[in-house]
C-alpha cells in the first residue's frame, strides 16, 4: 500500500503570500529590480509578441512573480488602468 503524501499548501521556496505584479515593459523591469535590488531572475517564460507571459524573481528570501500586460486578456498595468507604476 503507498503511503499518502500530504498535498503542500505552500510550494517550497514561497512565502504565504507573494506579489503578482502586471507590468509594462517585463524585461525593464526585471533589469531594474535586479540592478536597484539585487534581484536574481528565477523564471521566466516568454509571451507573444517578445512580451514576458511570466516570470519569477527573488529579492532576499522573497520571491515576486511578474508578466507585461496582456489588456487582451484582462491584464492591466496600472498605467492602462489610469494610474502609476
Amino acid at each position: 500500500m503507498l503511503a499518502k503524501k500530504k498535498a503542500q499548501p505552500i510550494p517550497k521556496g514561497y512565502h504565504s503570500v507573494t506579489p503578482y505584479l502586471i507590468v509594462r515593459g517585463g524585461k525593464k523591469a526585471i533589469a531594474y529590480y535586479k540592478k536597484g535590488f539585487g534581484a536574481t531572475e528565477i523564471l521566466r517564460i516568454p509571451g507573444p509578441n517578445d512580451l514576458v507571459g511570466h516570470a519569477e524573481i527573488g529579492i532576499g528570501g522573497s520571491r515576486v512573480a511578474l508578466a507585461d500586460e496582456m489588456v487582451e486578456m484582462g491584464f492591466k498595468s496600472p498605467q492602462a488602468l489610469g494610474g502609476r507604476p
